[in-house]
């Protein structure tokens, strides 16, 4: 079985007026969008989604802002050099090597009120327009964020704001990444972000991995803790979600990757 697409437009209250008439059983539907979901968290702790109403023009804004700071002098990118903070967040640029060891470079941006792991951006008008760029997104990021904790306490029988609870003010960050040697489809990408933030101990909700502005599909890969709790939900005892391939359109992984990651509150507890 592979990823099934969810169109979480099922899911909301008022649908989707350029989708109304797109089933003749909504409600049906929806039980299957839920039992697909479902099924795709239990082999992969991962869904793909459609239907949620975000442009493709705001995705593609962030691919094509985050291609044009890659491809700035380096001493343009480094007077936004990344910081670590004390909770392990990372912010900023980082060169190739400085965290995956591997050729990629990327850039994180938290959110706009974050004042404890605050965003440096690198100078200039370039520096604003990539700043102007991924705001907005972080925030349209944050709110389908939100959406999907609710669809996901839907899906998995829990009490409203069960999930929502452990998320603290919409606390999430963008990546852009630039991957300049290709490769192999082997291990997906989203899934080595989320495995690599929480192997430095930090608690992520969900993860959102985006292609480009011409897809309408994102992929959602859940943290560990939510994982646990689909896994208790569902009746699975441990074990280790099938792993997810990802491929370009030439075989190999994209060139660049842009996602967002949703941190769970630290002090929180999911039983």
């Amino acid at each position: 079985m592979g990823l099934p697409t969810i169109d979480i437009s099922l899911f909301y209250e008022f649908e989707d007026p350029s989708r109304e008439g797109l089933y003749e059983d909504p409600l049906a539907e929806r039980t299957k969008a839920i039992n697909a979901l479902l099924a795709s968290l239990a082999a992969y702790g991962a869904f793909k989604i459609a239907g949620h109403g975000n442009p493709g023009t705001t995705v593609q804004r962030v691919f094509d802002a985050s291609v044009e700071f890659f491809g700035l002098h380096k001493h343009i990118k480094n007077s936004a050099a990344g910081s670590r903070h004390k909770d392990g967040r990372l912010r900023g640029y980082w060169g190739r090597g400085t965290i995956d060891r591997d050729s990629s470079e990327t850039f994180i941006a938290g959110p706009a009120t974050d004042r404890q792991a605050p965003t440096p951006w690198p100078m200039g008008v370039r520096g604003d327009i990539l700043q102007m760029t991924m705001q907005p997104f972080s925030r349209e990021c944050a709110n389908l964020h939100h959406d999907l904790l609710h669809i996901l306490e839907e899906a998995l029988g829990l009490w409203d704001n069960e999930l929502v609870s452990h998320w603290p003010s919409a606390d999430g960050e963008v990546h852009c990444t630039h991957h300049p040697t290709p490769r192999p489809a082997s291990t997906c990408q989203l899934e080595a972000l989320v495995s690599q933030i929480e192997g430095r101990d930090a608690r992520v909700m969900l993860a959102l991995g985006f292609e480009d502005g011409t897809s309408e599909e994102i992929l959602v890969v859940c943290g560990a803790t939510v994982r646990k709790w689909a896994q208790a939900r569902l009746g699975i005892l441990g074990g280790e979600p099938r792993p997810i391939s990802q491929t370009g359109r030439d075989g190999h992984q994209p060139k660049y990757s842009v996602s967002y990651v949703g941190y769970e509150n630290s002090a929180a507890f999911i039983t």
